[in-house]
């Protein structure tokens, strides 16, 4: 039979410990950073207009991060900031893949314009 003192020591142990250990993670100051560096960088891309959801992602999670830091829930912050930035970095890629594909096409339409002058030119001289 277990002694009802020993039943509620553990249970106070326990609680103990658990308080503890949140208190032992340490503010998530430079995710929290880096997750704003990245969607910084994602608006500068212009993520916005060519990945909103992500950003859109990115911004939501990086503002519970923030409310979950101020309310030292520090553990539960680090893992949003974290995923902010990833976020944000996704969002910052799709931009540049979508620029970048314009730039193609329009080095593709290029080059088929040079194409077809060269076979006008080359059509006139025979």
């Amino acid at each position: 039979m277990t002694h009802p003192l020993s039943l509620a020591g553990a249970l106070l142990l326990g609680s103990l410990l658990a308080l503890a250990g949140c208190a032992s993670v340490p503010p998530p100051e430079a995710e929290l950073s880096a997750a704003d560096l990245a969607l910084r960088s994602a608006e500068q891309a212009d993520a916005a207009h060519h990945a909103p959801l992500e950003m859109r992602q990115a911004r939501d999670q990086y503002d519970e991060a923030r409310r979950a830091a101020q309310e030292e829930h520090n553990l539960e912050a680090r893992r949003l900031a974290e995923s902010a930035e990833v976020d944000a970095q996704l969002a910052a890629a799709k931009a540049r893949a979508v620029r970048a594909r314009a730039a193609a096409d329009e080095i593709r339409d290029s080059i088929e314009s040079l194409r077809s002058e060269a076979q006008r030119g080359a059509d006139r001289v025979q």
